[in-house]
């Protein structure tokens, strides 16, 4: 078993969702009814250049539809979470 589908498992009792973990790589992947179903390719923090900000950027920019990001840089804008 990944370190995102325990990561994911540990995080959420939701079976469907996004989970996103930092260090010094980034890596994301979307879940569906328990199953990982897309996986955003590993970023190290060097290759993103702005640090782990940038590099969650990029990984979850691959998961999140245009959509969605819209409605969750929406919701952080108006409640700072």
């Amino acid at each position: 078993m990944g370190d995102v589908v325990v990561a994911f498992a540990a995080g959420s009792p939701s079976p469907s969702g996004t989970v996103l973990i930092s260090g010094t790589g980034v890596i994301a992947t979307k879940t569906i009814a328990h199953a990982p179903v897309a996986l955003a390719p590993e970023v190290p923090v060097a290759v993103a250049g702005d640090g782990a900000g940038a590099a969650a950027w990029l990984a979850l920019r691959e998961l999140v539809p245009p959509a969605e990001a819209a409605r969750l840089h929406a919701r952080l804008a108006s409640t700072g979470r």
